[in-house]
């Protein structure tokens, strides 16, 4: 729909080998992100319509690989503008509980440390982005992408000027959201240590602008957005009332 509204090429980059629905999405569950990220990156790289500026739309999980091909990619074009549609850009978080909900707190705690668990780090994706600020030190330790590309660890200037180097950014979170939780990740907010929903300034990454979220927002380059409906859930009115509008800089 968007190439056909604004007559540009429009091209969907599938890292997994086979494009089947069956395949694909086993893949996009199983793969760890730094492998379908670097899969993605040699696609961008051999493609010549992103030789030169493009746009980077991501839905769900497809915005943590953009991330990866923002910060990681030495690409031979240039991304302008990222899109990021109901992301867990600040991680994917076990549910918070109630305070005398012994059984959630403790379903919570298996989570946390199932996460981050060899057999998840290597065969289960959203493990690659996977959030747990009660156990902030072990989070940083087994983290194998979303702390250092929150640039938690490994600090790297080069990181967060690649985020920086991107003209504008409009990030979308959905008012019905239960797949991302909680649904702010989709904003860079998150859980804090207690299980209490957080914005994103309210976030060491943000006000300490560690990969420059904050500058874009102080900016204005950065757009955040609330779109009806269920988890990636787009209509035609949400592309021309608010996609279309983003991408002309209206």
């Amino acid at each position: 729909m968007l190439g056909e509204e604004l007559g540009v090429h429009v091209e969907c980059v599938e890292p997994a080998p086979d494009r089947s629905h069956e395949v694909a999405g086993k893949y996009s569950t199983d793969t760890p992100i730094l492998i379908q990220g670097a899969k993605a990156c040699k696609l961008l790289n051999s493609n010549p319509n992103f030789g030169g500026e493009f746009d980077l739309v991501g839905f769900s999980q497809g915005t943590i690989i953009s991330r990866y091909i923002i910060q990681y990619c030495n690409l031979k074009g240039t991304v302008r503008n990222f899109l990021s549609f109901g992301g867990p850009l600040s991680g994917q978080f076990a549910q918070s509980c109630d305070f005398f909900d012994i059984s959630c707190h403790l379903d919570r705690w298996h989570s946390n440390y199932v996460a981050f668990s060899d057999d998840k780090l290597e065969h289960w994706a959203p493990a690659s982005y996977w959030n747990d600020p009660s156990h902030y030190q072990r989070y940083l330790s087994r983290s194998p992408f979303l702390a250092e590309a929150n640039n938690e660890i490994n600090y790297s200037e080069d990181r967060k000027q690649r985020f920086l180097d991107i003209e504008r950014a409009l990030f979308i979170r959905f008012e019905q959201e239960t797949t991302i939780v909680p649904p702010e990740s989709s904003w860079w907010g998150g859980y804090d240590k207690y299980g209490n929903i957080i914005t994103r300034n309210q976030t060491q990454v943000y006000n300490d602008d560690l990969i420059g979220i904050k500058t874009l927002e102080d900016q204005g380059r950065a757009t955040f957005a609330t779109l009806p409906g269920r988890h990636v859930q787009v209509t035609r009115e949400d592309v021309l009332n608010v996609v279309i509008p983003f991408i002309l800089g209206n």
